[in-house]
């Protein structure tokens, strides 16, 4: 049986896909300088657009076939489970709509999710932060329930297919998602855990 090819690291041991999970998720989540998987890495930083444009290269290099994935919801929180005062802030006029971005991995024989979103420190926000990842183990999706999701088409450019589905899907509460994000970022930022 041949061995699946894995990522070198220069003098180190090469890392395997869930090595390599790992490594995307604990970027910091913020906005890098360009929307491209090359910023992700040289700004070590990403949301879920560049995150899982980054996961997807470096799963193909170990020959582990993947898709984009996009997603829209709703973003709400509950009065039990408070977001910090800048996110709180933004939803004060009510529910954000959102498009959040993941990949479908193909392991053990079935698609699963694979979602590298949230950095290991982001769970005090009360975000589904994977652990790990196990090939055939499909991990929790970083959007809030209920989600419609899909494939991103392989013909389209993921941001621009992403951005004409924010018009859409978000509409005139595009710039409060804007905002949102932001927020996210710095409280993610400040709490000095990611």
């Amino acid at each position: 049986m041949a061995q699946r090819p894995r990522v070198a690291t220069g003098g180190a041991p090469p890392l395997e896909p869930p090595d390599l999970f790992r490594l995307v998720r604990d970027l910091p989540y913020r906005r890098p300088s360009s929307p491209d998987a090359s910023a992700a890495m040289a700004e070590w930083c990403g949301t879920c657009s560049t995150k899982h444009r980054l996961l997807q290269r470096l799963l193909a290099a170990c020959g582990v076939p993947s898709r984009l994935m996009i997603a829209t919801y709703t973003y709400r929180w509950t009065a039990a489970d408070p977001p910090p005062p800048a996110m709180a802030a933004v939803l004060a006029d009510g529910p954000v709509r959102d498009v959040h971005n993941f990949l479908e991995v193909w392991a053990a024989g079935a698609w699963g999710a694979m979602d590298a979103t949230w950095p290991r420190g982001a769970e005090w926000l009360g975000f589904p932060v994977n652990p790990a990842w196990t090939p055939g183990v499909p991990q929790a999706v970083a959007c809030l329930a209920p989600y419609r999701a899909w494939p991103v088409p392989t013909d389209q450019d993921l941001l621009a297919y992403k951005a004409s589905i924010v018009r859409a899907w978000c509409g005139p509460d595009a710039a409060r998602r804007e905002r949102l994000i932001a927020a996210l970022s710095d409280a993610i930022r400040d709490s000095g855990l990611a």
